[in-house]
Formats: structure tokens, sequence, C-alpha cells
């Protein structure tokens, strides 16, 4: 059997194992089983190791084969209501940019700070602004306008994307497959981020994920200011 594209990590007392993009979370038993037999360990070794029987690491075996936690991937049966379409793999171009705009921590702590300036300025705009903003009559644009909007919000929806896996792979994980995913018949993008499973530092785990709201709020407060100069 080929171990050549599992990957392992190690936690307090548990291992994440990633088999050819298929994430599984095991105990510490099974975890060791796995890595031993990636580092070439004969079976008689690690019985021993385990102090378990030849029967008992065949039914470990087999169960990790028909889960697919090794060997072969399992084929994905797509639900109708919930169905996922990858369309590229993305892995190389974020490191690209990651590479170019991710690699001066001076510069990363500096836009921060102003993002984050900006972010404050547009949140006192909207609860300045908040009985306007929110009325009724203001959404009610011409056709065209809502044509803009449908669009601009497509662009927030891939920058939204892009960044949760941008800072995926800033702090190491790997990023898959971007696509469009079908909820109960609405299409979606998405940027496979199943790569931070990996990561032993819990903040990094937090950081990848709330990457996208963090572009939201950017959006809402560029939107906020441009409507407290435009309204």
């Amino acid at each position: 059997m080929d171990y050549n594209g599992i990957e392992l990590t190690k936690f307090h007392d548990y291992y994440v194992v990633c088999n050819r993009g298929d994430y599984f979370k095991l105990n510490l038993r099974e975890g060791r089983i796995i890595e031993n037999l990636k580092n070439d360990y004969q079976k008689t070794d690690i019985l021993e190791l385990e102090n378990i029987s030849e029967k008992e690491y065949s039914l470990i075996i087999n169960e990790l084969v028909k889960y697919g936690v090794i060997g072969e991937r399992k084929k994905v049966h797509n639900n109708i209501l919930f169905y996922k379409l990858p369309l590229l793999s993305i892995d190389n171009f974020m490191e690209k940019c990651n590479n170019i705009f991710l690699s001066n921590k001076i510069v990363n702590i500096m836009v921060i700070n102003l993002l984050n300036l900006l972010i404050i300025s547009g949140l006192i705009l909207v609860f300045m602004n908040s009985k306007n903003i929110f009325k009724l009559d203001s959404v009610k644009l011409p056709v065209i306008q809502y044509i803009y909007v449908y669009i601009i919000f497509i662009l927030i929806i891939c920058i939204h994307e892009f960044a949760h896996g941008l800072i995926c792979k800033h702090f190491g994980g790997k990023v898959g497959k971007v696509g469009i995913i079908f909820i109960l018949f609405n299409p979606a993008f998405y940027c496979d981020i199943s790569g931070v499973r990996m990561f032993r530092n819990k903040k990094h785990q937090i950081l990848s994920s709330f990457a996208g709201l963090y572009v939201n709020a950017i959006a809402m407060a560029i939107f906020s200011i441009l409507y407290f100069c435009y309204p």
C-alpha cells in the first residue's frame, strides 16, 4: 500500500490525517500505526510497539481502508441539495500571492492597522447614518443598479474566498481547489482550506477562517464611507 500521499499531524491527544485531500481525526494508537507504516516499520514491530494482536491489527487496518483513511480515496457522493463543483487548484497561485503581498512583516502590520482604522471609521459612520441606511426607501433602485450591486456582490465573495486561501497559505497550510457550490440550488463560490485542520496553532486556524469576514468588514466600511460622501 502506498503511504506517500498521506500526511499526519500529531496533537496532544489525537492525530489529524490527510489522505490526498480528505481529512480524518484519529486517536493516538491509530495515528501511530499509520505513522509507523509511513516510516516503513514492519508489522511485527508495530504489534510489539502497540501491544496488540495480529487480529486487532488487521481489524484496525481494514477499518482505516474502509473509511478511506489509508489506501484509495473514497468517492464522494454529492447530494443534489449540496453539490460541489471543483474548478481550479490554486495552491501554487496562493504561494505566489503570499510571497508578493505578505512577505514583509512590517508592511503587514502597517496595512492591518490602516484596515482596522478603516473598519472602525465605517462602523462609526454606519451608526451615525443607521436611520437613513436602513430605510426601506433606500433600497429602491433602478434595474441597472441592481445589476451593478449583484456584480459587486460577486466580486466581494471572490475576494472573501481569496482571503481565506491567502491566510491559510501564509501560515503554511495547503489550499485546495476553488469552485462553485450549490446549496439548495443556489450557487456560491468556495475555496477549500481544509488544510487548516493540520495547524497545531489554533490561532492560525481561527485567523484563516476569520479572513473572509474581515474582507466583508472592509467592504462594509468602504461602502459606508461612500454613502457618507455620496448619499
